[in-house]
C-alpha cells in the first residue's frame, strides 16, 4: 500500500513539474513574440516626444459650445498613464504597454518588487457600444494567461470602482467644467464628450 502511494505522489510531482515547465516555456515564448509584436506601444516608443495634453484639455475645458469632444491619441494615452501611475511598497512599474482596438484596449504592465522582476500583466478595458463614460475591466492576465476571474473578483471590482469613483468625482465637482457624457475607445485614440 505505501509503496502504491508512494508512487502516486510521485506521479502527481512529475506531472506537476512538466506542468510548471511548459507554463514557464509559453511565458518566455509569449514575452519574446511581445516584445516583436508592432501593434503594441510601450512607453520607451514615446519616450522622447513631447506631449501637448495642456492646450487639447484647455481648449474642451474652454469651449463655448454646449456639447463637445476632446481626442487623445493613444500615444497621450499612453503618456498619462505613465505619468500617473502609483505604486507602494517597493512596486516599480518598469514599463507599460497598450494594444488598442474599437471598444477594447489592452494595457499591459511590466513591475518589479525591489529585486524580482514580476511577470507582464495585462488588464482589458472595455466600453460597450453606448453612450456612456463607464470603462470598466473585463480580465486579468499573466503573460497571455488568463487569471480565473473567481481569483481576481475582488482586483477586479477594486479597479472598477477606482475608476468609477474618478468619473464620478470629476463630474460631481465639475473639475473639467463638463460632465462627461461619453468616453470612446477606438483604434489608435481615446474620445471624451462632454456637456456644460
Amino acid at each position: 500500500m505505501k509503496k502504491v502511494l508512494r508512487n502516486i505522489l510521485i506521479g502527481i510531482f512529475v506531472i506537476l513539474l512538466f506542468a510548471v515547465i511548459a507554463i514557464l516555456y509559453s511565458y518566455f515564448f509569449w514575452r519574446k513574440n511581445f516584445y516583436a509584436n508592432e501593434s503594441v506601444l510601450c512607453t520607451q516608443d514615446i519616450a522622447k516626444q513631447e506631449f501637448f495634453i495642456d492646450d487639447k484639455i484647455k481648449q474642451f475645458v474652454l469651449s463655448n459650445e454646449k456639447t463637445t469632444s476632446v481626442e487623445l491619441t493613444d500615444k497621450e494615452v499612453l503618456y498619462l498613464l505613465n505619468q500617473n501611475i502609483q505604486t507602494a511598497g517597493g512596486l516599480q512599474v518598469q514599463n507599460i504597454c497598450i494594444n488598442t482596438d474599437k471598444s477594447l484596449w489592452k494595457i499591459y504592465f511590466n513591475t518589479r518588487l525591489d529585486i524580482l522582476n514580476i511577470p507582464w500583466i495585462r488588464l482589458d478595458v472595455v466600453k460597450e457600444n453606448r453612450e456612456t463614460s463607464e470603462l470598466y475591466v473585463s480580465n486579468v492576465y499573466v503573460g497571455d494567461f488568463l487569471i480565473p476571474s473567481n481569483l481576481v473578483k475582488n482586483i477586479i471590482t477594486q479597479i472598477n470602482k477606482g475608476i468609477s469613483d474618478a468619473i464620478i468625482l470629476a463630474n460631481e465637482n465639475s473639475f473639467l467644467g463638463r460632465t462627461i457624457k461619453n468616453i470612446e475607445l477606438l483604434q489608435g485614440r481615446a474620445v471624451i464628450k462632454g456637456d456644460i
